[in-house]
């Protein structure tokens, strides 16, 4: 399986989420589909 490569403003827009609109990790994690890891590093 390849390796997914995000943008600049996807993690934004995750972080955003974490941090502005109060979701947890998991959710965003959920949502978006991302390893939750990979959340916890970009925040």
């Amino acid at each position: 399986m390849a390796r997914r490569k995000f943008d600049k403003q996807f993690k934004n827009s995750a972080v955003k989420l974490i941090l502005e609109e109060g979701y947890s990790v998991k959710e965003v994690s959920q949502e978006l589909e991302v390893h939750a890891n990979s959340l916890y590093r970009w925040v």
